[in-house]
C-alpha cells in the first residue's frame, strides 16, 4: 500500500525522462499542532491562504501532528488550523521565502471551534524543520537599502558566509570556489556558463531590485532537489495579485559636487563627467480576479561618464615631415630630418589615412608621457583629455499567473535586457568617443505548471531557458588591413582589436512531485539542463601590416649612427629608424591568421574563429524528510548527478591520439600525433551519487531555538567549458598565421598578401614545433572525472 501510493511520481519522471535541474523557486510551509500540554493533535485541518491571490490550499496533520505544504508560491499568507473541542489557531503575515521551509508550531487550546486565536507570524527567525542554512532577503529589506546602482547581487555579500574582495571580482561562499554556486531566477540558471570564475558577481541579465522579488541563498547542507551546485541563489519574479500595485522612480547621480582629480588639475583638464539616470515603473494586479494576475516592469539607464586618458602624441608640427629630435653623446639637443636621411617621401596614402588622425602638437598639455619636459622639447609629450563614455541599458520584465482550479496553477514570465557600454580600455587612438564597444541583449523566458493531485500529492513541472549573447564590437573597417607600428614613439595611431564575442544559451526542464503520509515527506524528481556556447573571434582575419626596415630594406634608407651629428644612443636610433620607416609607409612584414571552418574544409582566409560547444547536465533524486517527533525531523536524501562529455559540434578540437597506449604515454611519447577531436572529449561518467543526511530538533518545541545538523555531496560545473576549451584548442594547428618577413613595399604601392597554408588534420610532434620552438602538448584524461 505504501509503496504503491508513491507510484504518480515515478510514473511521471518515466514520462519526462528528459527532465532534470531541480532549484524550484517555491517555498514550503511545515509546522507541528499540538495541544496546551504539548501532545500531539493528529486529524487537525490546516489551510493555506495567499493574502494577495486568494489561493487556498488545505491539508491535514498526521499521527504525530506534523503538516506540510510542499509547494508553495512566495508571498505572505494565512495558516488557519481547526479542530473540534479546540479553539481555531490563525497566524498571519506568514512569509514564504523561496527555497525556504517556513516553520510553524501551533497550539490549540480546549474551547469553542467558532473561538479563534490571532497570531501575527511574519518572517521566519528560526528554522527548526530543515537542516539546510539558508538565509533570505526580501523585497522591502532591497527597497529599503539605497543602492548605487540598484543591483542586487550587491547584497549577495552581504549575507553570513559570503565573502568577497574589494573589486568584487571573486565573491564565494564558505570557502568554497564562485564556480560552486548555481544562481537561478524563476528557477531557470541566470549566470555566464562559459567564464564562470564570477559566477556570483556578474549577471548578464541585470537583475535589478524592482524585478526580483526576494532572493535566498543556501550556504550549506543543500537538500538531494538541488542540482548544478554546492550552494545557492535562488530569486524570483515578482507576482501580480489581486490589488493593483505599482510605482514609479527616478534616480539621478551627477558629477556637480564631485572634485576633480590632481592630474586632471595639473593638466587643466575639467573634471570627468557623470550623469547617471535610472527610470523606470512596476504594476501588478488582477485581470481577472482570484484567477489570472499580471506583473510588468520597465528600467531605463542612461549613464554618460568621462574616463581621463592620456596619449603620447607628436610635441612638434614638423614630426609629420621627418624631423627627428634627440640628446646627443654630449648633451646637447640635436635635430635631423629622418626622411631626408633615409631618401623617403611621406607615404601619401599614410598621410591621407593615419597621419591626419593623430592628435595635432597643440593639444600637448603634459610632460608625464613621452621624451619631453617642460624645459626641454623634443619629440613627444602628452594629450591628457577626458573620453566620453557611454552606458545605455533597457530592462522589460512581464509575468501572468493563472489559477485554472483549485488544483492547477499555471506561470509564464519573460524578460529582456538591452545594454550598449563604450569600452574606453580598448584602442585608445583619438579624443572622440570610443571605437570598441559592448553589446549585450539577453532573454529569458519561465514556464511552470503546478498540479494538486490531493492534499497529500503535489507536482510542479518547470521549464525556460536563458539566451544570453554578449558582443565586443568595433566600428572600425579592417578592409584594408591591420596597420601596426611597432617601437613608434607615439601612441599607436591605428587601431588593431577586432570583433568578437559569444553566444551562451542555457535550456532548462525540471520536474519536483511531493508526496506525504504519515510522519513522512517524499520527494521525488529530477532535472536537465543545456548548455550551448559559441564563442567567436574575428581577431587575425584581416592581414596585419606592420612598418619597418626589415633586412630586405636597401641599406641606404636605414639609419645609421654616424648619419646623426654628435653622436646618437642605441634606443633613439632604433627611434629614428621606427619614425622614418612610418612615415615613409616603408612595410617590412605582412601576417594573416586562416581558421578551419569545419573538417574538410581546410584553411579559409577572411573568416573568424567559431567554436559550438555543448555540455549537458542531468539529475534525478529522491528524498525523504521524517518527522521523527514532534520537534525532530530527520532527512535522507541520494541524488544522482551527470555533467556530460565535453563536445564540440565540428569537432574542431585537436587532443593526443591515445591507440593502445594509456594517456600517459601518449602524452610524454615521442611518437605521439594529436587529430581531430571526433565527438566526446573524455567517457562518461556515470557513477556520480551524491546522499544527503541531516536532521532539524526544535530544543523548545516552541520555534525559538533549534540544533540542526548535515551533510551532503554535490557535483559541480567547475569551468568545464573554458577548461576543455583550451585545452584542445590549446594544441597549435587549428588556426595558422602565415608571416611574410623581410619585404620592402609601400602601403601605397601595395602590399603583397600571404598564401593559404596546407592544413593538417593529423600533426606529429614536428609539425607542432614548426609552428612553435615552445609548442606544448594538451591532452584531457580519457577517464578524469567530470
Amino acid at each position: 500500500m505504501k509503496s504503491s501510493s508513491i507510484w504518480p511520481s515515478v510514473l511521471l519522471l518515466l514520462v519526462l525522462p528528459a527532465l532534470a535541474a531541480a532549484q524550484t523557486p517555491l517555498g514550503r510551509v511545515a509546522g507541528t499542532v499540538l495541544d496546551e500540554s504539548g501532545g500531539v493533535l493528529p486529524g487537525t485541518t490546516v489551510t493555506l491562504t495567499s493574502t494577495g491571490t486568494g489561493q487556498v490550499m488545505t491539508t491535514v496533520s498526521g499521527d504525530r501532528g506534523a503538516f506540510l505544504f510542499p509547494q508553495v508560491p512566495v508571498g505572505l499568507y494565512k495558516v488557519s488550523v481547526t479542530l473540534e473541542g479546540f479553539k481555531a489557531a490563525d497566524f498571519t503575515d506568514v512569509a514564504v521565502a523561496v527555497g525556504q521551509e517556513y516553520s510553524l508550531t501551533a497550539r490549540l487550546a480546549l474551547g469553542a471551534m467558532t473561538e479563534v486565536v490571532t497570531v501575527t507570524a511574519g518572517s521566519l527567525l528560526v528554522s527548526t524543520t530543515t537542516p539546510e542554512v539558508t538565509s533570505t532577503v526580501l523585497q522591502r529589506q532591497v527597497l529599503d537599502i539605497p543602492l548605487a546602482n540598484r543591483d542586487i547581487t550587491n547584497l549577495i555579500r552581504l549575507q553570513a558566509g559570503v565573502v568577497g574582495i574589494a573589486n568584487r571580482a571573486s565573491t564565494t561562499i564558505n570557502g568554497g570556489r564562485p564556480t560552486w554556486t548555481q544562481v537561478t531566477l524563476d528557477g531557470i540558471n541566470i549566470q555566464d556558463n562559459f567564464i564562470r570564475t564570477n559566477s556570483l558577481d556578474f549577471l548578464p541579465n541585470r537583475p535589478t531590485s524592482d524585478n526580483v522579488a526576494e532572493f535566498s541563498i543556501t550556504t550549506s547542507v543543500s537538500g538531494a532537489d538541488s542540482a548544478g551546485g554546492a550552494t545557492s541563489v535562488r530569486m524570483v519574479t515578482p507576482s501580480g495579485s489581486n490589488r493593483v500595485t505599482g510605482s514609479v522612480f527616478e534616480f539621478n547621480r551627477d558629477s556637480k559636487f564631485a572634485a576633480n582629480s590632481f592630474f586632471n588639475n595639473a593638466s587643466n583638464v575639467p573634471k570627468p563627467e557623470l550623469s547617471r539616470h535610472q527610470f523606470g515603473g512596476r504594476v501588478g494586479g488582477p485581470v481577472k480576479r482570484d484567477k489570472l494576475f499580471f506583473f510588468f516592469y520597465y528600467e531605463g539607464f542612461r549613464q554618460t561618464t568621462q574616463t581621463s586618458q592620456n596619449l603620447t602624441i607628436p610635441a612638434n608640427a614638423d614630426f609629420y615631415n621627418g624631423v627627428f629630435r634627440y640628446v646627443d653623446l654630449g648633451g646637447n639637443i640635436q635635430s635631423v630630418n629622418v626622411l631626408q636621411l633615409s631618401g623617403l617621401p611621406v607615404d601619401p596614402k599614410l598621410r591621407s589615412e593615419v597621419l591626419s588622425k593623430i592628435s595635432a602638437p597643440s593639444s600637448v598639455n603634459n610632460f608625464d608621457v613621452g621624451n619631453s619636459t617642460a624645459a626641454r622639447t623634443l619629440n613627444t609629450a602628452g594629450f591628457r583629455f577626458n573620453q566620453t563614455d557611454l552606458n545605455n541599458r533597457d530592462s522589460y520584465t512581464g509575468r501572468l499567473d493563472f489559477s485554472a482550479t483549485s488544483s492547477h496553477n499555471f506561470e509564464g514570465v519573460f524578460s529582456y535586457f538591452k545594454e550598449t557600454d563604450d569600452r574606453t580600455d580598448l584602442d585608445v587612438v583619438t579624443p572622440t568617443r570610443p571605437q570598441v564597444y559592448t553589446s549585450s541583449d539577453p532573454k529569458r523566458f519561465a514556464l511552470a505548471w503546478r498540479w494538486a493531485a490531493s492534499a497529500n500529492f503535489n507536482n510542479e513541472l518547470r521549464g525556460g531557458a536563458n539566451l544570453s549573447p554578449v558582443a565586443f564590437v568595433s566600428d572600425v573597417d579592417f578592409g584594408a588591413g591591420v596597420l601596426y607600428a611597432p617601437n613608434l614613439a607615439i601612441t599607436n595611431p591605428m587601431p588593431t582589436f577586432q570583433s568578437q564575442g559569444r553566444f551562451t544559451d542555457t535550456y532548462q526542464l525540471s520536474n519536483n512531485a511531493s508526496y506525504v503520509r504519515g510522519s513522512h515527506q517524499m520527494q521525488i524528481g529530477g532535472s536537465w539542463q543545456r548548455n550551448r556556447v559559441n564563442p567567436y573571434n574575428f581577431a587575425g582575419q584581416f592581414p596585419t601590416v606592420t612598418f619597418g626596415f626589415s633586412s630586405a630594406a636597401p641599406t641606404s634608407v636605414q639609419l645609421t649612427s654616424a648619419q646623426f651629428p654628435g653622436g646618437i644612443s642605441a634606443a633613439d636610433l632604433a627611434s629614428a629608424n621606427a619614425a622614418a620607416s612610418f612615415l615613409g609607409g616603408i612595410v617590412s612584414s605582412v601576417g594573416q591568421t586562416f581558421q578551419v571552418r569545419d573538417k574538410t574544409s581546410g584553411f579559409v582566409s577572411g573568416i573568424p574563429s567559431n567554436e559550438f560547444y555543448t555540455l549537458d547536465n542531468i539529475a534525478a533524486y529522491v528524498q525523504d524528510n521524517w518527522r521523527w517527533k514532534p520537534n525532530v525531523t530527520v532527512r535522507a536524501g541520494l541524488k544522482w548527478e551527470y555533467y556530460s562529455p565535453l563536445r564540440e559540434a565540428n569537432d574542431l578540437g585537436l587532443l593526443p591520439i591515445l591507440g593502445d597506449r594509456s594517456f600517459e604515454q601518449a602524452l610524454l611519447g615521442p611518437g605521439t600525433r594529436v587529430g581531430l577531436a571526433s565527438g566526446d572529449y573524455y567517457k562518461k561518467d556515470l557513477n556520480n551519487f551524491g546522499p544527503t543526511v541531516g536532521f532539524a530538533w526544535d530544543v523548545t518545541s516552541d520555534g525559538k531555538t533549534a540544533v540542526r545538523a548535515g551533510y551532503s555531496l554535490t557535483f559541480v560545473n567547475e569551468e568545464t567549458v573554458t577548461v576543455g576549451r583550451a585545452v584542445a584548442r590549446g594544441n597549435a594547428g587549428l588556426t595558422s598565421t602565415v608571416n611574410l618577413t623581410n619585404q620592402f613595399a609601400t602601403v601605397s604601392g601595395g602590399t603583397p598578401l600571404p598564401g593559404t597554408p596546407t592544413f593538417l588534420a593529423e600533426r606529429g610532434l614536428a609539425d607542432q614545433l614548426g609552428l612553435s620552438t615552445t609548442a606544448v602538448l594538451w591532452g584531457i584524461d580519457p577517464g578524469i572525472k567530470a
